[in-house]
């Protein structure tokens, strides 16, 4: 499990980021994000799902922000993925 806090992830132009399948990325806050200028990609599979979700969404790869039921998913959990003009 990956977590942004307080962060921004930027794919920079002619750069890539893969989140391969398996893989859990967990936002903790709406002011964190990931902006793509280069290439995004997302390789999950139905066997094995790449999940990008809430810090507090404890139904995917379990009670990562320790609070056990104090906090549950909801929309704006977290900002968003901004593909720019030119990204992938």
């Amino acid at each position: 499990v990956y977590v942004l806090d307080h962060c921004a992830v930027i794919v920079p132009a002619g750069s890539s980021l893969t989140i391969p399948a398996g893989t859990v990325v967990k936002v903790a806050g709406s002011h964190d994000r990931i902006v793509v200028d280069g290439s995004l990609a997302i390789e999950g599979t139905s066997a094995a799902p790449a999940v990008v979700t809430s810090l507090r969404d404890d139904s995917v790869a379990g009670d990562t922000n320790g609070d056990g039921a104090t906090t549950h998913a909801a929309p704006g959990d977290w900002g968003w993925i901004l593909f720019n003009p030119g990204s992938q």
